[in-house]
């Protein structure tokens, strides 16, 4: 479904301020569990 570019825009957003509350200094995307 689609997905517009502000909800997009605030979805980046929530994830960056849920990184830099928890000290988390970089964030990977793998599909690959092994990887993670």
């Amino acid at each position: 479904y689609a997905v517009t570019d502000k909800a997009y825009a605030a979805l980046l957003d929530l994830v960056t301020d849920i990184c830099r509350r928890n000290g988390i200094k970089k964030l990977v995307w793998s599909t690959r569990k092994a990887t993670a």
